[in-house]
């Protein structure tokens, strides 16, 4: 391993389902907890709405938390072109998934428009898309699945082929935030990884909070071990 914690966000928080006011609520309660991140999710049809919304976890968090971005490619590049440049008045970490994820000229256009580094990757199964897409300037982050990618071997190519570019990475899936831990930990160009807080609890060993790090632990194995109560819970029968 390079280093023992990585910087962690929460995705949890920030749903776009969220009226406004709970949605501030959550971000204080997250930032009172100890994290130093939180994503926010973009992309309601008034996009009016969005810049309110941003404006009040700007203003709940204060400018040293980070704070990001997500669309989840309800965009298309007209829109992101006209919309995305607010987000650097709110110092926004990055603008998640704007577009379609395989439309490379447009993410590649779109990124150099703006000051807010775009980030994308989560759909994206193929270690040489990602190659390709960071050879065209297509993601300023890349953001590997270590699920969608079929496993952790494609997600450290992907991490290679970021190196290679000089890109960050921070990986997506907070379902496999035990996993990521180990990935992150390995990768010294990883910025961040994405948790969100409640699905530690169903683990045996749950990724160790700390401070706004995910401290990584010196047990053997990925620690996805999941507790039989939580088996029982979450059974689908």
């Amino acid at each position: 391993a390079c280093r023992k914690k990585t910087l962690v966000y929460d995705t949890n928080c920030g749903w776009l389902g969220y009226p406004l006011d709970e949605l501030v609520e959550n971000v204080k309660r997250t930032v009172g907890s100890g994290y130093r991140a939180v994503k926010i999710k973009i992309g309601l049809e008034d996009f009016n709405e969005d810049v309110r919304r941003l404006e009040a976890v700007r203003e709940a968090i204060g400018t040293e938390v980070l704070m990001a971005t997500d669309v989840n490619n309800r965009w298309d590049l007209q829109k992101a072109l006209k919309c995305a440049p607010v987000l650097a008045d709110f110092d926004a970490a990055w603008l998640e998934e704007p577009l379609y994820p395989f439309d490379v000229r447009g993410h590649a256009e779109l990124a150099a428009a703006l000051d807010t580094p775009v980030l994308h990757g989560e759909n994206i199964y193929d270690p040489l898309m990602f190659r390709d897409m960071l050879a065209a300037g297509a993601m300023d982050i890349a953001q590997p699945s270590d699920m969608k990618l079929s496993g952790i071997s494609r997600w450290l190519e992907v991490a290679h082929h970021a190196r290679v570019a000089g890109k960050r990475v921070v990986p997506a899936g907070w379902t496999m935030l035990q996993i990521d831990q180990h990935l992150a930990a390995a990768t010294p160009h990883c910025w961040m990884i994405e948790s969100i807080p409640w699905i530690r609890d169903i683990f045996q060993e749950p990724a160790r909070f700390e401070d706004g790090y995910i401290v990584v632990s010196d047990a053997p194995g990925a620690g996805t071990a999941i507790k039989p109560e939580a088996l029982e819970r979450y059974a689908v029968r």
